[in-house]
């Protein structure tokens, strides 16, 4: 592990250990920020980044999980929500590069490659959420312009819950790493955890 994303809760002395604990270890961790409804209200940036200014701890990065492709009126929309994501992601992006610190994204499969475009063009790494469809051979054929839009500034993202058993999880990653994805992350790793208990 060498990276995590955290949402904390309020027990900060626990969260400070955590912190610690990590920076010790050589691990970067980045606040999670989940809010789907930045993407949908139309004061949606002002309110992340009165967010982000209010957040408690020392994180070393941002990770952001918008997921507008969530709501009913996505694909009426598709063009309103990719210029609201590109507002997002460059209000995001200058919060955090006036601060030096890094932000990444989840991203769908299906995000519109103007938004990869942008996340491209300001070097923002993506994480590809491929949840639910196991079969990695399709996953890696229906994002190949998802990927080469990003210029391999991505990490695939597996769903632990995805696979029943542990053996089936490493050999995704084994077959992954076998065509050319390089860097593969793991979401939720409290699953794998229970997984093995």
């Amino acid at each position: 592990i060498d990276t995590l994303f955290l949402s904390p809760g309020k027990n900060t002395a626990k969260i400070n250990d955590f912190l610690t604990k990590a920076q010790n270890q050589k691990i970067h961790v980045s606040r999670l920020v989940s809010e789907n409804s930045y993407a949908k209200d139309v004061n949606g940036v002002q309110k992340l980044l009165l967010k982000l200014e209010n957040l408690e701890f020392d994180f070393q990065g941002i990770h952001l999980n918008i997921e507008p492709h969530t709501f009913d009126d996505y694909k009426k929309n598709i063009i309103w929500y990719t210029k609201r994501m590109d507002s997002i992601y460059n209000g995001a992006n200058q919060w955090c590069l006036q601060r030096n610190i890094n932000l990444t994204v989840s991203i769908p499969m299906n995000l519109s490659i103007e938004n990869a475009t942008f996340l491209a063009n300001n070097n923002i790494t993506a994480y590809i959420m491929a949840y639910e469809n196991t079969n990695q051979q399709k996953l890696l054929q229906r994002t190949q312009l998802l990927r080469t839009t990003l210029k391999n500034n991505f990490v695939w993202v597996l769903r632990v819950e995805d696979f029943p058993v542990q053996e089936d999880l490493i050999n995704t990653i084994n077959y992954l790493q076998e065509n050319g994805i390089s860097r593969v992350a793991l979401y939720d790793y409290s699953t794998l955890i229970n997984m093995n208990s």
